[in-house]
């Protein structure tokens, strides 16, 4: 994951977090973090260590969402979010250009 990508994920991790829903981490192998152990540093050290990521959206009604990350699509980070469940448009659509660009999202 390059700075970029970074730049772009971050503040989505976060907006997830603030509304109080969970994350966990998969990267398609035995490294997943689970809701009960995350914290913002521990999701984000997890991230970038394969060629693409799922962020494990979980909600207190424990219905699962789920954000495809795909890493070095675009050296300038725009393409990292390949995919998301619709129902977390709210959290993600904006949040990366945002961030980029100095300004801050609004929820």
């Amino acid at each position: 994951m390059n700075p970029n990508e970074r730049a772009r994920i971050q503040p989505v991790v976060e907006r997830i977090l603030a509304a109080g829903l969970h994350i966990k981490v998969d990267d398609g192998g035995d490294n997943v973090i689970t809701p009960k152990t995350q914290t913002l540093a521990d999701i984000m050290a997890e991230l970038g260590h394969t060629d693409q990521d799922n962020l494990v959206v979980i909600g207190p009604e424990k219905k699962i969402r789920e954000i495809a990350l795909i890493y070095g699509n675009a050296e300038d980070g725009s393409e990292v979010i390949a995919d998301y469940s619709g129902s977390l448009e709210d959290l993600v659509e904006g949040v990366s250009n945002d961030a980029l660009s100095g300004r801050s999202a609004t929820a």
